[in-house]
């Protein structure tokens, strides 16, 4: 008999789709082969949490906001700033849609994953100056940000904007530099 949790984890085809999904399963529903207005997307994830805050018990509770995460993932032979900038049309798209701005919505993340075999250094510098954060009703209804993240797993490469928390999950190798002390500083010098 199939264990019930490998049945409903669906496989990629790709062994690095493979793993981001592995790295974020528990956390978020994951679909296969989304498409959304004319955009076609290899990963599909979506998360929904709420938070408040309680006074001495939780029956008595207040500030209740709700917070939503869209990932959409696709692989990419290239990637161009037309591209890039095609996805942030569509998570404003997909916000006027999706987002019910009321007082209980405090933040909605729209990401989009672009998974090339190399980042041209245009596309670096366009990525990691944008900032699409929107205020709903001056703040009151909550925001909604659009990410953009491109990897290339293969060169161990990736850019983000801002507070794209969920690029954690697109990296799989070592990020801590080397120390940058004497000693270090010395041995690279003597190389």
């Amino acid at each position: 008999m199939d264990d019930p949790s490998e049945s409903e984890f669906p496989e990629w085809g790709r062994d690095y789709l493979n793993r981001l999904a592995g790295r974020i399963v528990h956390s978020y529903d994951l679909e296969k082969n989304k498409h959304i207005r004319g955009f076609d997307f290899t990963l599909y994830a979506s998360f929904e949490a709420q938070r408040h805050k309680q006074l001495f018990h939780p029956a008595i509770s207040y500030a209740e906001h709700n917070l939503y995460e869209y990932l959409f993932v696709n692989e990419y032979d290239t990637v161009t700033i037309e591209t890039v900038d095609q996805l942030i049309d569509l998570g404003h798209e997909l916000a006027d849609d999706w987002i019910d701005a009321d007082d209980d919505h405090y933040a909605t993340e729209f990401s989009f994953g672009l998974i090339v075999p190399s980042i041209p250094d245009d596309i670096r510098q366009y990525v990691s100056r944008i900032d699409e954060r929107t205020m709903l009703r001056y703040g009151f209804d909550g925001h909604y940000d659009i990410h953009i993240i491109v990897v290339a797993p293969e060169e161990q490469s990736i850019v983000a904007t801002d507070r794209a928390e969920i690029q954690a999950a697109f990296i799989e190798w070592d990020t801590q530099s080397r120390s940058t002390g004497i000693f270090s500083s010395l041995l690279d010098q003597l190389r």
